[in-house]
């Protein structure tokens, strides 16, 4: 990316993208649900049911906002990977 911005003569120390407001929802959402599955994992056992129902939650929110969004589902995917099935939330325990 340097490189390019290089040759069409602009300083490669600073790089500005515009966004869509579906794609800053989105980063929002993956936000949230990441802090939710490491809340999940530092929650201790007695407050787990009310942590993965919030992980739940917010997971639900990524998935929703981008059904068709391959990026979207990767990341889905992996927080649901990481965090286990419903009925054992995390097998790091």
């Amino acid at each position: 990316m340097s490189t390019l911005l290089q040759r069409l003569g602009l300083p490669d120390s600073r790089l500005f993208a515009l966004l869509s407001g579906d794609e800053l929802a989105q980063e929002e959402a993956e936000r949230e649900a990441r802090t939710a599955s490491v809340a999940l994992e530092r929650t201790p056992p007695e407050g787990r049911p009310a942590a993965w129902a919030r992980f739940q939650a917010a997971l639900g929110r990524l998935e929703a906002l981008g059904p068709n969004d391959p990026f979207v589902r990767q990341c889905a995917l992996s927080l649901r990977a990481v965090q286990g099935r419903e009925d054992c939330p995390s097998t790091l325990t």
